[in-house]
């Protein structure tokens, strides 16, 4: 039997010793102590009194953590030794575990496989833009989940797709390209529907711009007619009076911008936009501009910020390449250096490329599949340099990690560092945070790759469109947006944006006072009907009887105050004694203006 058997009587530990003894002898000294009240005069004789205390006390102590030591001391024994024979026994379920993990995964592998071709043989057509990995679900390969029923999930899945798919398609819709790859980010329906009412309303809105402008300039040509013949018009003189020559005057006219023509089908792009870059794939974001810079190749406007940003870049290079640089840029320069301090920098201003094996190429080599830029390498971590203050984004520099992983240089560390706030976000390289941020790139990448026409690369206006380089031919232009390229554009912006809060605050006002005054009102397109509706305001009167009570509830009165009126009621209804929240608070009936959601129409 592979019993422990301990020889050392039933309580091994059990100390006999004088406790009761110590303890009569102790109460009878500290007699004398009790009540005993010190004036100034023995002061000194209570510091005495109270420091032989503290040694007695003391003595105390250390006996009792030598006597402690003594009994731990074969306690300790005893555990090393049985820890020595459980670890004999670890040996063999290491074993044992590795070769059932071994078995579990092929089984799981085995899964996997017969999962991946199952789906490959009902998706159809579908298979590049519903991959597997689209739709997959991990427990899928636990043992509890039958490979029929994972099939049948499987085959619901691709099933609830083809149908959304269909759906979509029977819209009949000029945007079922953008609607349908909205649809296959995440396969939910309503984001389809939802992309395509915002497309419609910014086709409408281009309609209404395009149409106002276009009878303005038929305005401005019709005038211009009529002042023409006006002109055409000699009246009969008999002494015609020989005009003075004068010096032709020159007008000051807007800069005159060409608008280039742009043919209705895409030339030369057999065999889709490659290589791709991060840079090139967020240009999709606007599939116009995507369109002008990488399809048509047209020449673009560089905004201030991104000169300066290739600026910055370029002098940091340079720096830690020993080399000139600028010394406009010497804060940033500095900030960078101060950041790297004395470690092997491996990589600067690194240009790689890659085909979709992950096989190296040349970096201008078209036939690639990927490429990118790496700012800098030092010892095993990745660093991006950051001129602005941009949200964080770790999509770009996970990717160049996961490819350097590949290529067989698999960093540590991945930083975002921001120059001008002297900042680094950094996060440890995950080699599976890496797969997915490039997998994601390649779902994008073969919905790009769907876009065959120009009709389908359509403008997706929004804020950046103020500082786009193609915002001078861009029918989005007519939006308004406001041209920032640098400080003293951005003061006048925002001072223009002051101007329009009030505006619209007026406005808003003018909308209330209407409504109230007529009793009409309006619904929207969800139902809500812009009409008065009555609110209830809440004041506390007696704010020390409110402190003492929430007091009571273990609830701090100053964070009251951040608290809405809804809360304040809800917590006075809940207390104990409702009879006392009385003369508290009081409320009022106010009317106000606004949107009320249908289920509030009464």
């Amino acid at each position: 039997m592979l019993d422990i058997i301990v020889k050392s009587g039933d309580n091994p530990a059990q100390i006999d010793w004088n406790f009761e003894e110590l303890k009569n002898e102790l109460s009878m000294r500290l007699e004398k102590y009790r009540g005993l009240v010190f004036t100034e005069e023995n002061v000194a004789d209570a510091k005495a009194d109270r420091a032989s205390l503290n040694k007695l006390k003391a003595a105390f102590d250390d006996k009792r953590r030598e006597i402690k030591k003594q009994i731990l001391k074969p306690l300790e024994d005893f555990e090393a030794k049985v820890k020595e024979l459980t670890a004999l026994i670890d040996a063999p379920i290491r074993e044992i575990d590795s070769q059932i993990q071994e078995y579990e995964n092929k089984k799981k592998e085995e899964k996997r496989s017969r999962l991946i071709a199952y789906h490959g043989k009902i998706i159809g057509d579908l298979a590049k833009v519903v991959p597997i990995d689209s739709i997959w679900v991990e427990r899928w390969l636990n043992a509890s989940m039958p490979i029929n029923k994972a099939m049948e999930e499987i085959a619901a899945r691709v099933e609830q797709i083809k149908s959304g798919l269909e759906s979509l398609s029977g819209l009949k819709s000029e945007f079922e390209t953008e609607i349908k790859a909205e649809f296959l980010k995440a396969f939910r329906i309503e984001d389809a529907l939802k992309k395509k009412e915002t497309l419609e309303h910014q086709k409408r809105q281009f309609d209404e711009l395009r149409e106002k402008k276009e009878r303005e300039q038929e305005a401005k040509r019709i005038e211009q007619e009529r002042k023409n013949t006006e002109k055409e018009v000699v009246p009969v003189n008999a002494n015609p009076v020989v005009e003075e020559k004068k010096e032709p005057v020159i007008e000051q006219t807007e800069p005159v911008v060409v608008v280039p023509h742009i043919t209705k089908t895409i030339e030369n792009v057999f065999g889709g936009y490659f290589p791709y870059s991060i840079s090139k794939i967020n240009t999709f974001d606007c599939p116009q501009k995507f369109f002008w810079r990488y399809v048509k190749k047209l020449p673009e406007e560089k905004s201030a910020a991104a000169e300066k940003g290739l600026k910055i870049h370029d002098a940091i290079a340079k720096a830690l390449e020993s080399e000139q640089y600028d010394k406009e840029y010497e804060y940033e320069v500095r900030a960078a250096l101060s950041y790297i301090g004395d470690r092997i920098v491996n990589q600067v201003e690194n240009r790689f490329a890659i085909k979709e094996d992950f096989s190296s190429v040349e970096f201008f080599d078209n036939s690639g599949y990927f490429r990118g830029v790496i700012d800098c390498v030092a010892e095993k971590e990745v660093i991006d340099w950051k001129s602005g203050f941009g949200q964080q984004d770790y999509t770009q520099i996970q990717v160049y990690g996961y490819i350097l992983e590949k290529l067989g240089m698999r960093p540590d560390i991945l930083t975002l560092y921001y120059l001008r706030k002297r900042a680094a976000d950094s996060i440890p390289y995950d080699s599976r945070q890496g797969r997915e941020a490039f997998e994601r790139l390649q779902q994008q990448i073969k919905i790009i790759e769907t876009y065959k026409e120009e009709k389908q690369f359509n403008a997706n206006p929004s804020p950046r469109c103020s500082y786009c380089g193609y915002k001078r031919i861009c029918k989005a232009n007519d939006l308004g947006y406001p041209e920032l390229k640098d400080s003293q554009t951005l003061l006048i912006t925002l001072e223009q944006v002051e101007m329009e809060k009030i505006r619209i605050k007026g406005i808003e006002e003018a909308v209330k006072s209407f409504v109230l005054d007529t009793g009409i009102t309006c619904i929207n397109e969800s139902g809500e009907e812009y009409r008065p509706y009555e609110s209830k305001m809440l004041r506390i009167s007696d704010n020390d009887k409110m402190a003492f009570l929430v007091e009571a509830l273990g609830i701090d009165p100053d964070t009251l105050k951040a608290w809405d009126t809804a809360k304040v009621k809800l917590l006075l209804e809940k207390m104990e004694q409702p009879g006392e929240v009385k003369g508290i608070y009081k409320t009022s009936i106010s009317v106000r203006v606004g949107w009320v959601k249908p289920e509030q129409n009464g």
